[in-house]
């Protein structure tokens, strides 16, 4: 579906994280702002009337009362995890400082306080999807 849902379904299936972290935290922001009052967020988005006019129609509408997969914050919580051990546990430094490296970061550091920043910055929307999913699920 990538080429109909530039979005995708959420991020594509291989961890994006492994190849370009800084991407992932643009992804997310990306599907964040398309956040629904209620918390929604919907799951294919084609971006443009080039693009809606590839898609089948019945795929084109979509029910804000179900929730769609979370599985864009699999990458997310992956980096987390790297970004909070990072500095105490080698092996997450290590992980860290090859992240920074394959985004052109000075340092794991760097990395670390782009994850924080992402966190900081996300975390109300991202209260908001939970308590709809906790709503509607």
């Amino acid at each position: 579906s990538s080429d109909l849902f530039p979005l995708g379904r959420g991020l594509p299936r291989t961890n994006p994280c492994s190849v370009a972290a800084q991407v992932v935290p643009g992804c997310a922001v990306t599907r964040l702002e398309l956040q629904q009052p209620s918390g929604w967020i919907p799951r294919e988005v084609p971006l443009g009337a080039e693009q809606e006019i590839r898609v089948p129609r019945q795929f084109l509408p979509q029910d804000p009362t179900v929730a769609n997969p979370p599985s864009f914050l699999l990458p997310l919580a992956w980096l987390v995890r790297i970004a909070a051990r990072s500095g105490s546990d080698a092996e997450a430094t290590a992980s860290a400082a090859a992240l920074a490296a394959r985004a052109g970061m000075a340092s794991a550091g760097d990395f670390k306080q782009l994850v924080l920043q992402f966190g900081s910055s996300a975390l109300p929307r991202l209260a908001a999807w939970f308590a709809f999913l906790e709503k509607s699920q």
